[in-house]
């Protein structure tokens, strides 16, 4: 890509994880997805815990939208 050119520009900005004090298996994520590319975009997102998927689904953002 070259300087002025329009780019898909999708990541994660922030990212969290804690296990549950009352259950040590369980855990709470939060996590924040940002698009600030010029169009929608579609991405899957997976959550692993090592080599082991927890969670996966499709998400769509649109341009500017971040996902919480």
């Amino acid at each position: 890509m070259g300087v002025g050119q329009e780019i898909a520009n999708v990541g994660i900005i922030a990212f969290g994880a804690r296990r549950y004090v009352a259950n040590k298996e369980a855990y709470e994520v939060y996590l924040e997805v940002q698009n600030s590319g010029p169009t929608r975009a579609r991405r899957k997102l997976l959550l692993a815990n090592g080599n082991t998927p927890v969670d996966s689904r499709e998400i769509v953002i649109e341009p500017g939208e971040t996902l919480r």
